[in-house]
């Protein structure tokens, strides 16, 4: 049975070591005087002085004045008032020109920002050098004390992984979903303990996963995260899965130096700091590779942007438009809907410049020719004959593509409403285009390319779209039916197993339980720091869709798939690799 330690227990220390490090410093000048051999130490160049701030210059002088003459307590306790005034730079730059009573104060003044900023890797680090250099010094009681306190906190066990999805609750799947691509891995056994609602799978190598059930709920990522670490002694955490609970788990990630891979989406939740990394197909990463796509591969030069009011619609279309604009070329018009909305005639007649046709009169081009039976109308029977002729204006199609972000079922609605406002998309025949010309009266109409996010990548897009999803290009992260060798082993793998495809998020689980055994296994390493490395490092790992790879902003990279619709079926059109 495993010790179970309280998390509250560690907070408390936390709060009470600030303060039981000012009664410590008090008490050295209340200490006897006792005389210590001072050894001789160089004095710092005037060069290397005038580099230092005020408070620097004043603690290097007052040391070099009174080290012959003051107590060791008596220096001690001075140099450390001085020390306080101190900021972490400063410190790092005093320690090297300097040694004994006044490198000790230093050495630990630093322990002292490592505790305040929870760093604990290089608190530890920093109290096993004190604890060598200076055995005999004051301070050493109080250091010892620190660090008994922080040890859970840097013991690792390097072939313990934590995961925390929802094992439970409406989101539960998620779990799921983890556990079925671990179980893919040959040698790994089921090990549960339901009175501690403890699940493990342990490979007959040693590697543990070991899950904390988050339910899916951001208040619960917290205790989850905390037993690992003070219990588990994992080198790694895999998860979440959700937004906010990412996020939460992210800052803990940052304070106790624990490296995570996140699994959400969440936009720039790497930046939390250099311990977290994420694998999940992101509204970034999609966006801006189809538009670079659609601008280098397909030449398109004009953009208009039907899309969603949602995250995901917001997101997808302002990286979009920031691509398109980074590369010269023009967005030419954007339109939003509700995200309940169910017609959307408003939009498509905006984008096509028919929803304000009083506008139109304006153009030289498009003034309204009365025909000759209506010369002698006037009032109300003109305006009522001028309001039809003015609707039935041609569509203004400045554009090349048409972005819709958002998922299948709304996608397969926009599309028509666009298309009956006479725009011709890229599914028309040689034929219906011809007749368009004579009916609009324009010449040389240009087919537009509809291009979508991993949301149109659906056999119901095909169901309910009908013709117009034919020849039109979408991304996304992973595509079951891909020609791909890595993809292809594994949908066979899991197909044998589970009787069905795996999914986008499937594959970023697998990918993400991969990329683990590979490090343990090859890399071996015995602390946080060397994984996060040998994370940053990663190379020679094929994946679900091939070789992953991991970016300066520790993002895991696989490569994405470019699909279209050909003879009514999903098709893999292209692939990016990084």
């Amino acid at each position: 049975m495993k010790k179970v330690t309280l998390v509250f227990i560690f907070v408390i220390i936390l709060f009470t070591l600030e303060g039981f490090i000012c009664a410590q410093k008090e008490s050295v000048k209340s200490q006897p005087q006792v005389i210590k051999e001072i050894p001789e130490v160089t004095v710092a160049s005037a060069d290397r002085l005038s580099e230092l701030t005020q408070n620097g210059r004043e603690f290097i002088n007052f040391y070099e004045k009174n080290r012959s003459t003051l107590q060791y307590r008596d220096l001690i306790g001075h140099l450390s008032e001085i020390a306080d005034r101190l900021k972490f730079d400063e410190v790092n730059k005093l320690i090297p020109l300097t040694t004994n009573e006044a490198r000790e104060v230093l050495h630990y003044r630093l322990i002292r920002f490592y505790l305040h900023y929870s760093e604990f890797s290089k608190l530890y680090k920093e109290i096993l050098s004190f604890e060598r250099e200076f055995p005999q010094s004051l301070f050493i009681t109080e250091v010892h004390s620190i660090k008994k306190r922080i040890e859970k906190l840097v013991t690792v066990s390097p072939t313990e992984l934590g995961v925390i999805p929802p094992l439970s609750g409406k989101y539960r799947n998620f779990g799921e979903q983890f556990i079925k691509n671990l179980e893919l891995f040959e040698g790994f056994m089921r090990v549960e303990n339901p009175d501690e609602k403890d699940l493990r799978y342990i490979s007959t190598d040693g590697i543990e996963f070991v899950f904390k059930d988050t339910e899916g709920e951001e208040s619960r990522v917290e205790k989850a995260v905390m037993e690992l670490i003070n219990n588990e002694n994992i080198i790694a955490i895999l998860g979440p899965v959700f937004i906010q609970e990412s996020e939460k788990a992210a800052y803990l990630s940052s304070r106790y130096n624990i490296p995570i891979i996140i699994l959400s989406r969440k936009d720039d939740i790497t930046s939390a700091g250099e311990y977290v990394f994420r694998n999940c197909l992101t509204n970034r990463l999609q966006a801006t590779e189809i538009a670079r796509y659609a601008i280098q591969k397909l030449n398109l030069e004009r953009f208009a942007i039907i899309y969603p009011n949602n995250n995901y619609g917001v997101e997808l279309t302002n990286y979009f438009w920031d691509e398109v604009e980074r590369n010269n070329r023009e967005v030419t018009g954007v339109e939003s809907y509700d995200v309940d909305q169910t017609t959307f005639t408003a939009p498509s007649r905006k984008i096509t410049g028919k929803f304000y046709p009083e506008l139109r009169t304006k153009r030289k081009d498009e003034e309204i020719e009365l025909p000759k039976w209506a010369e002698g109308l006037s009032g109300a029977r003109l305006e009522a004959l001028l309001k039809k002729m003015k609707a039935n204006f041609p569509p203004i199609v400045d554009f090349d593509a048409l972005f819709i972000p958002d998922y299948y079922d709304k996608v397969s609605l926009v599309v028509p409403a666009v298309a009956y406002e006479d725009v011709m998309f890229t599914n028309a025949t040689k034929k219906e285009i011809e007749n368009a010309e004579k009916v609009l009266g324009i010449k040389n109409i240009k087919p537009v390319q509809l291009l979508g996010a991993n949301g149109w990548n659906s056999e119901e897009l095909i169901k309910r779209m009908g013709k117009y999803a034919e020849n039109a290009i979408f991304i996304d992260g992973f595509f079951a039916d891909s020609e791909n060798e890595y993809t292809s082993k594994y949908v066979q793998l899991f197909t044998s197993k589970y009787q069905t495809k795996p999914n986008l998020i499937d594959s970023q689980f697998y990918d993400t339980i991969l990329i683990t055994l590979h490090i343990l296994r090859n890399r071996k390493p015995q602390s946080r720091e060397e994984f996060v490395e040998s994370l940053k490092r990663l190379s020679g790992v094929f994946g679900s869709g091939g070789e992953l790879k991991v970016n300066e902003k520790r993002e895991v990279l696989r490569p994405l798939k470019i699909l279209t619709v050909k003879d009514r079926k999903i098709v893999e059109m292209d692939e990016i690799k990084f």
